[in-house]
Order: C-alpha cells, then structure tokens, then sequence
C-alpha cells in the first residue's frame, strides 16, 4: 500500500463561503488544485528531489461553495512507493450533499 501523503483534513460549513477545507501535508510536499467536471481536485507530491516525506506537517485551508447543491473534493496522492513512474492514488473522495 502507498504511504499516505495526506495528514489530518476536515471541512466544515462557514458563513461567509459554503465550506472551508482544511488539511495538512508534510512540509517538503507541494499542492496543487484543479477542477475536472465538478470535482474538485487537489494533487499532492513530494517537492523535487525529495524521496521521503517530511515528518512536518503544514496546515492548508481552501474556500469552496457548493454546485448544484453538491460539492465533491478528490484528493490525489503521489504513490511514492512506485520509484519509476509517477502514479497518483485517488483517495480520499469527500462528498458533501446538504448545506
């Protein structure tokens, strides 16, 4: 099994946007988002050359607001066990359905 990039996450409802996500990655990991038919994606790697993650971790909180009365957030870890390829495990999946 992949070691997990991914420390703590939560979200939670908030009243100036829909929802804040929060979540923590070791410190020497990097992340990026991005939005594929109404998922929202965020991908975390290690930062270039690193081969371990860091046993730091760095606390992370986004902004989303629903669509459609649904808001689905993916997380894709980079699988840093597989050393000649870089393979993205999709996990976990939060899906929130009420406000």
């Amino acid at each position: 099994m992949p070691q997990e990039l991914l420390g703590d996450y939560a979200v939670k409802k908030d009243p100036t946007v829909d929802f804040i996500l929060t979540f923590k990655i070791p410190d020497n990991c990097n992340y990026s988002t991005s939005v594929d038919n109404g998922v929202n994606i965020v991908t975390i790697k290690l930062d270039e050359g690193e081969k371990d993650p860091s046993p730091i971790y760095v606390r992370y909180d986004m902004d989303y607001s629903m669509t459609n009365g649904l808001l689905t957030i993916q997380f894709e870890q980079q699988d840093i066990t597989d050393t000649t390829t870089v393979i993205y495990v999709k996990k976990p999946k939060v899906i929130v359905t009420d406000l």
